[in-house]
């Protein structure tokens, strides 16, 4: 959002939810339940501090309801993750606990080691 965080539209919400939350957004069940109805809020705070009148703020929030079915088949789209999500997906897969610093440190560094292994040991594609 180049205006700031501030500066919600119902373009900018689309894109959000159909595009840049599912490339590199990672949230639990918990929190992906509760996205709805914390952007609702946010869009709502946003707008209001910015000055913009209810009728305004209206079709904003509205615009969460109409974008969350295309929000739900692209997060779970995996082949449109963006790299850092697919990593963070992989180290939550294997019990990394993604706010632990230092375990997400080693387990970059295993994962990374795991790659390199297989690529000298010639399990890789030769990609032609």
């Amino acid at each position: 959002m180049t205006s700031g965080p501030l500066c919600w539209s119902p373009d900018w919400v689309e894109l959000f939810l159909a595009d840049w939350l599912p490339r590199k957004g990672v949230l639990d069940a918990v929190q992906r339940g509760a996205l709805p109805e914390v952007l609702r809020r946010w869009i709502r705070f946003a707008l209001d501090r910015r000055g913009v009148e209810p009728e305004w703020i209206a079709p904003v929030v509205a615009a969460v309801d109409a974008h969350l079915p295309v929000f739900a088949e692209a997060f779970d789209d995996s082949t449109a993750w963006g790299p850092a999500k697919q990593i963070a997906a992989e180290l939550a897969a294997r019990g990394v606990d993604l706010s632990d610093r230092d375990a997400v440190d080693g387990a970059v560094r295993a994962l990374n080691a795991e790659r390199l292994a297989r690529y000298v040991s010639g399990e890789h594609s030769s990609g032609g």
